[in-house]
């Protein structure tokens, strides 16, 4: 990888790994399973070796994507969010997504995007607000999870 990078230091790496392969009937499910990984790896900025395995609910979710429901349900849930960060320069978005990788966890979200905790709390306040979800509810949560998640495949933002 060293080696590539210095002989082309502008272009990018990227590689998709299938799971494994038993029998060469296999090898159109792994071979797709490799493209797979590879583009989502693109549109996630992974730039390295992108294991299929290792890509958990975005496996599921890149197969959805272009259904119009699906898309329409990441504009309601998210839609909100992205606008009010365009307009007004914010990073609710960001915010959102700190706290789901964090698990919730206030303390953790908030040292990680180096703000205060009061800071954070007034923040997840007004994600509510926008979206009308209710982080405290489990099905609500999952909603607004599952659509950032999506949004974030999206090539473009909306």
């Amino acid at each position: 990888r060293e080696q590539l990078a210095a002989e082309f230091p502008k272009s990018t790496l990227l590689a998709g790994l299938s799971g494994p392969v038993t029998k060469l009937t296999d090898w159109p499910k792994v071979y797709r399973e490799a493209v797979q990984a590879m583009q989502l790896g693109e549109r996630l900025n992974l730039n390295h070796l992108v294991v299929f395995n290792s890509l958990g609910v975005y496996r599921l979710l890149g197969q959805l994507e272009d259904n119009p429901a699906v898309q329409e349900f990441t504009d309601q849930v998210i839609g909100p969010l992205v606008q009010y960060d365009e307009q007004h320069r914010s990073s609710l978005v960001q915010t959102l997504d700190a706290y789901f990788d964090h698990h919730g966890n206030i303390s953790q979200t908030a040292e990680s995007l180096y703000i205060h905790r009061n800071t954070l709390l007034y923040r997840l306040e007004r994600i509510q607000e926008l979206t009308g979800h209710d982080l405290n509810q489990a099905n609500m949560r999952l909603a607004l999870h599952l659509a950032l998640k999506l949004w974030q495949l999206r090539p473009q933002k909306i």
